[in-house]
């Protein structure tokens, strides 16, 4: 099985792709954790491609949270057996990045990259309220949907979530 978890920050991509690995019992990968050096400096992009390559051929059965559209996303969305879009309303997701920030503030989180201090600085509340917003992003999303449209879910809200999540136990 491979399931691809895209959708907002703040949404619980990290979180539900540990359930499922958890679950599925089938390796994870966390992209921010590929992308990022220590202190959130952003990995050379032919690195992040050529790591990613190398899970991508040598799993078998992953689940990867993230979506990073320009790198690889095609072939991430074409093998993947399920592609899980969290779509959740901005505030939702702002109010869950600051709950998360509220929880491992001074901490890196497990999901997080190896010497990535949780965060909550003007930049990242920009891009969860607006940047990731932006009608760019959003055409992304859509497209996705109506393309790869026999396996996509998309979940809207926390409830939706639960009942996902309800419906593998």
């Amino acid at each position: 099985m491979k399931i691809l978890i895209i959708g907002y920050s703040g949404s619980g991509k990290s979180t539900l792709a540990q359930q499922l690995a958890d679950y599925y019992q089938i390796p994870k990968l966390h992209l921010d954790q590929l992308f990022f050096l220590e202190n959130w400096q952003p990995r050379p992009a032919t690195d992040f491609i050529g790591e990613l390559k190398i899970f991508l051929k040598t799993k078998q059965d992953w689940v990867i949270d993230g979506v990073y559209s320009r790198f690889l996303l095609e072939e991430r969305l074409e093998a993947a057996d399920q592609i899980i879009f969290l779509n959740f309303p901005r505030w939702l997701a702002f109010g869950r990045v600051c709950k998360r920030y509220l929880t491992y503030r001074g901490k890196t989180r497990p999901s997080a990259p190896h010497g990535c201090q949780e965060r909550l600085d003007w930049p990242f509340i920009k891009f969860i309220l607006f940047t990731s917003r932006h009608p760019k992003r959003q055409k992304i999303y859509k497209e996705i949907c109506q393309t790869y449209s026999d396996k996509i879910i998309t979940l809207h809200s926390q409830k939706e979530l639960d009942s996902f999540i309800g419906h593998l136990k």
